[in-house]
């Protein structure tokens, strides 16, 4: 007597069964092996039915149930997350080819346990700088299955933001920033992903909405002050002048020397920010013009006849203006005196005849210092 063995696609890996069942009946045929299921029972995976071993020739048929229910038909069945927790019964149908007797075995699976995680189809990625200021974008992975994702930024392990950006702060610099995506699916362990930008580098300098500006008379003796730009995020700023390329001061305000007529001031206003590279924005003067002098005369008591006294001095808002002044009297040149820490003194020339006589001091600017002029009239008596 010989006998035919029916025989499914196998896989790798038989599942353990429960004992075969037979439904023997008055013209059934009983097998001498019972069927088989070859494959793990877990969701996502597939099932191959391995046929039982028959005494007589004849054709098999497969099906799969759950319970009483049908599933599914065929030599496989590829287990669905509805069967998470379930026992699988695989069913052959067996039908002889002479006589056309038939019979039926079974074998039921262990419980379905979850699939494995599943693997992305498309990459989780970032977009964007790492570095102050900056926006990363996240483009989430995508699966082959339904499924719900989240995705979570943690910097050293505390969350910091959720959904498909983050702006990077300040505070963040010199760190990594981590993008994690959680990926759950009914019948399957979750898929976790994770990606890393940094460490965080600093962002690029502030922008500065205006230069600053600069404020007071641009002459020397002067003082300038400046006034602060504005900028793009808080911070603060220092300030730094020069002439002609050369730092002369730090500080909000200049005084300008005299030797800096004829050139131009210029400050430059450096801004920090923390996590920011520095910003740096500048203004600049017109030529700086000389210092102004004023010419004050003080005449004492004048009588006709007499050598009258007077004093000039010279004053300008910077240092003592030096240099000579240039005196005439009564429309007669008394030459030029000398200026002592800004200040001289003479005694005019007697006249015989009463009334006035005009007094005129001339100063021609030097060293810096502008020209200046002055007429008194002088009164004798």
């Amino acid at each position: 007597m010989w006998v035919r063995r029916v025989v499914a696609t196998l896989c790798v890996l038989a599942v353990a069964a429960v004992p075969v069942l037979v439904s023997p009946g008055a013209q059934a045929v009983v097998p001498t092996q019972g069927p088989t299921i070859v494959g793990t029972a877990q969701v996502g995976k597939t099932l191959t039915a391995q046929g039982a071993t028959w005494p007589v020739a004849g054709t098999s048929t497969f099906a799969w149930y759950v319970g009483p229910s049908k599933i599914a038909s065929g030599p496989t069945y590829v287990v669905r997350p509805a069967r998470l927790g379930q026992q699988i019964t695989l069913t052959e149908t067996f039908t002889a080819t002479v006589g056309g007797e038939t019979g039926t075995a079974s074998v039921t699976t262990p419980q379905v346990v979850e699939g494995d995680p599943p693997a992305p189809n498309r990459a989780l990625t970032v977009t964007g700088p790492a570095e102050v200021g900056a926006s990363l974008v996240a483009k989430r992975a995508t699966f082959p299955v339904k499924g719900v994702t989240t995705l979570t930024w943690t910097i050293d392990g505390a969350r910091v933001g959720t959904g498909r950006s983050y702006t990077i702060r300040p505070g963040d610099l010199g760190k990594v920033v981590r993008l994690t995506q959680y990926f759950s699916s009914n019948g399957y362990a979750a898929t976790t992903l994770t990606l890393d930008r940094g460490p965080v580098g600093l962002g690029p300098a502030p922008v500065a909405f205006g230069r600053p500006s600069i404020s007071g008379k641009v002459q020397a003796g002067s003082r300038l002050k400046v006034t602060g730009g504005t900028w793009s995020a808080p911070g603060r700023s220092t300030y730094a002048w020069s002439v002609d390329g050369t730092e002369v001061r730090r500080g909000r305000s200049y005084v300008v020397s005299l030797a800096d007529v004829g050139s131009r001031v210029t400050v430059t206003e450096t801004f920090t920010s923390p996590g920011y590279e520095p910003g740096t924005v500048s203004a600049q003067t017109p030529v700086v013009g000389p210092a102004p002098v004023r010419l004050r005369i003080k005449v004492g008591k004048a009588r006709t006849g007499r050598r009258v006294a007077v004093i000039i001095r010279a004053t300008s808002p910077g240092p003592e203006v030096p240099g000579k002044v240039r005196i005439g009297y009564s429309g007669r040149s008394l030459g030029a005196k000398k200026l002592t820490k800004g200040k001289t003194s003479l005694r005019l020339p007697r006249k015989k005849q009463d009334g006035e006589h005009r007094l005129r001091v001339i100063y021609r600017g030097k060293h810096g210092f502008g020209s200046a002029s002055r007429i008194v009239m002088i009164r004798l008596r």
